[in-house]
């Protein structure tokens, strides 16, 4: 994701800033993010008008997603779906890794109140752990959006580098998540559902109403609901 010069393989994050411009930088993108919280107060008529400009300016079949904060989840999963855009980006960087990852189950059950098929991707300002990357698809999501070499003091800056240094890290979590599939019961990621999930904390537990490990049921705010 990028805010201007794209390639045919980004997409293009449209907010305030580059709006004036969003002709000549869509032209030849590869799609674009819409982010809501990137324009002060936008109604939802004026939301549907952002849509329906960047579908018109990206090239035919290009994706639109839309982007907001974790607390706008219903009305951003509710938009991208009467809308009937590509899919959605759930933004939890304001919350910080552990409050983020637990309330994602909660962000799940909204997901699941959607009638039209969506992708959902969760932006952090963290490097994903593969417990990490678990969590978002047993909560329903579909992927993590993250900028590579988060905190490294001395990030590889070559092309042959970086994609080195990447397919080391890939290839990392996916043994790891191999180990954790198989601990879970699990043969691949599409078997993930929120029932494998457990809260390793009461925090955890009253925050996203997973049942605390080593319990049967979710704590009791969450079973009388």
């Amino acid at each position: 994701m990028t805010n201007t010069s794209p390639r045919s393989i980004d997409l293009v994050h449209i907010s305030e800033e580059n709006y004036s411009t969003l002709r000549e930088e869509l032209s030849e993108a590869g799609g674009a993010v819409i982010d809501l919280g990137g324009f002060p107060n936008l109604s939802e008529s004026v939301i549907h008008g952002l849509a329906v400009v960047a579908s018109g300016f990206l090239p035919a079949r290009a994706p639109v997603l839309l982007m907001d904060d974790v607390d706008h989840t219903e009305r951003l999963l509710r938009m991208t779906a009467e809308l009937g855009l590509a899919g959605a980006i759930v933004d939890v960087r304001t919350l910080g890794s552990a409050p983020a990852i637990a309330a994602l189950p909660t962000v799940g059950i909204v997901l699941s109140k959607q009638k039209v098929e969506m992708s959902v991707l969760l932006r952090i300002d963290w490097t994903p752990t593969a417990a990490d990357i678990l969590t978002v698809v047993a909560a329903g999501m579909h992927g993590i959006l993250a900028e590579p070499f988060i905190g490294e003091e001395t990030p590889p800056t070559t092309v042959k580098k970086i994609a080195t240094t990447l397919d080391a890290d890939i290839q990392s979590r996916e043994k790891e998540m191999r180990g954790w599939l198989q601990q879970m019961g699990a043969v691949s990621l599409s078997e993930l559902k929120r029932h494998h999930l457990r809260a390793n904390s009461y925090e955890s537990a009253a925050m996203s109403g997973l049942r605390l490990e080593g319990y049967r049921q979710p704590l009791p705010m969450w079973s009388r609901k």
